[in-house]
């Protein structure tokens, strides 16, 4: 079986929507996913003949919000939402996934961001299955961060129906140590939405800088921290093979979306297409005969 391959916009290449849309139109791509601009990416990608499978719910100015502990401020960003799944879902005429990062408002931390959290999904629910759409829940591991650890995902997930999923992006849990493989294992019935991203870790950096604390004199690395960097679908350190076997294992039939964040890569239309094309042709590479 295969599986579809899109992409999140880039920071140059997205610029322009229907030049951006043309291009992966004649390279092959299934989709393209939008992070800002998405009801007009949504009508481009259609023009193209292109479908949109995921836009992101807001984004990060809205996210805070709904975690906020303010009963008043976390209600009207639900509100606010709805609209935005409505809008999204009558623009794509299909199913569509809207991803999300768990970030709790200023001051907050994980404990004190739960109640919230699950308070705002339980609100999106119904409006979700009125739009043909459901959530993925971004395990990025950033501060206070919910949803990217195992322990956290099953406190967040609860009694939530399955509107509310996980967007899977194993280079997230690579760099934190979480094996992807055992993660699809327990979650793969919740996985909406997979994100085609690699991470590079090296040695001899977290010889110097440990895995705690970031350099003294030094920077972290492009798309990286002090020892670790994201990277595109097979110049990193994930066996993609194994993954994608694993993610049809479980019953997973979304796309591949390619989400490039690699200092090699991002900068210019011309290199941002590059690693695009990169990452596409390693992809399917791993969607042979052999998995």
């Amino acid at each position: 079986m295969s599986l579809p391959i899109s992409f999140r916009t880039c920071v140059s290449l997205g610029n322009d929507l229907p030049a951006c849309c043309a291009w992966a139109a004649t390279q092959g791509f299934a989709a393209i996913e939008w992070t800002t601009n998405q009801l007009d990416g949504i009508s481009a990608a259609r023009a193209a003949g292109l479908n949109c499978f995921s836009v992101d719910l807001g984004g990060w100015s809205l996210w805070p919000q709904l975690l906020s502990r303010d009963d008043s401020i976390r209600k009207a960003a639900v509100a606010s939402a709805r609209i935005h799944i409505a809008a999204c879902a009558d623009a794509a005429q299909g199913p569509l996934h809207h991803l999300l990062i768990l970030l709790p408002d200023s001051g907050c931390d994980r404990r004190q961001a739960l109640a919230p959290a699950q308070a705002s999904l339980a609100d999106l629910q119904q409006c979700l299955n009125d739009n043909n759409a459901r959530i993925g829940i971004e395990g990025w591991p950033g501060p206070q961060a919910l949803g990217c650890t195992p322990e956290s995902l099953r406190a967040v997930l609860g009694d939530l129906d399955e509107s509310i999923g996980i967007n899977f992006d194993p280079s997230h849990l690579l760099r934190q140590g979480i094996d992807p493989l055992r993660f699809v294992a327990e979650f793969g019935h919740r996985i909406h939405h997979v994100h085609g991203k690699d991470c590079e870790c090296f040695t001899e950096l977290i010889y110097d800088h440990g895995r705690e604390i970031g350099g003294t004199v030094t920077n972290d690395l492009p798309f990286g921290g002090p020892w670790w960097r994201y990277c595109i679908p097979g110049q990193g350190q994930l066996r993609w093979r194994a993954i994608i076997k694993a993610l049809l294992t479980a019953g997973y039939t979304g796309p591949l979306s390619i989400e490039l964040e690699d200092g090699n890569y991002n900068g210019t239309p011309t290199s941002e297409e590059d690693g695009l094309l990169f990452a596409k042709k390693h992809l399917e590479s791993c969607l042979g005969d052999k998995v």
